[in-house]
């Protein structure tokens, strides 16, 4: 039966599992020879992400190296230098396999890093297993986010009165949990509750 709290995402040797639990996102990323567990707060996953490229600069300069000594052979064969044509072929096959290993070693990555401290941010690979598999993950987990942080931030705790409160208000509505209607009413409320030094108004009578 498939686990609707689970997800995961494959590249070349690289398998990443994710695990949605009561107050945050669980990850798993494993490698050929590496592998790493830990766990994302949703306090720290953002609403909307990041794109970024990773890929392997020493592939990149090798190509480079390889590629520009082939040339140089090259040329020096044509001028009539006394280097073998197999030379300048060789450093460039030898490129051309460091261009094919680097261009498959890129990934495009999603990041949702909110600005609170933590030791690794969300990182999903872009559009894998698919971009609507990975629509709908992430729809969980923007739902699942919201719902804990009305909980534990809204709910169960005093949001409290003043300046204080107004920036708790703010954070929650930057990070989903709360609608624009819900922001100004609930900032109203702690306004009025300031107003009365945290007790009821007069009642008029």
């Amino acid at each position: 039966m498939l686990d609707e709290n689970r997800f995961e995402q494959r590249r070349l040797a690289n398998l990443m599992k994710f695990r949605l639990v009561h107050d945050g996102v669980e990850v798993i990323d494993r490698g050929l020879i590496t592998s790493s567990k830990y766990k994302v707060p949703f306090e720290a996953i953002s609403l909307e992400p990041r794109e970024a490229t990773v890929s392997s600069s020493f592939r990149f300069w090798a190509t480079v190296v390889f590629f520009g000594l082939a040339a140089i052979m090259g040329i020096s064969t044509l001028v009539g230098q006394d280097t073998p044509a197999s030379t300048s072929l060789i450093y460039a096959l030898f490129g051309l396999g460091f261009a094919t290993t680097y261009l498959m070693s890129r990934a495009k990555f999603l990041i949702y890093d909110d600005a609170v401290e933590t030791k690794r941010p969300l990182i999903v690979y872009e559009n894998k297993p698919s971009p609507a598999a990975l629509e709908s993950f992430i729809e969980k987990v923007q739902n699942k986010k919201r719902e804990y942080l009305r909980m534990n931030h809204l709910l169960r705790n005093e949001v409290g009165a003043g300046v204080d409160a107004i920036h708790k208000l703010t954070w929650l509505l930057g990070m989903g949990a709360i609608s624009e209607e819900e922001f100004a009413k609930l900032k109203a409320d702690v306004i009025q509750g300031a107003r009365w030094g945290g007790i009821s108004p007069p009642s008029g009578n």
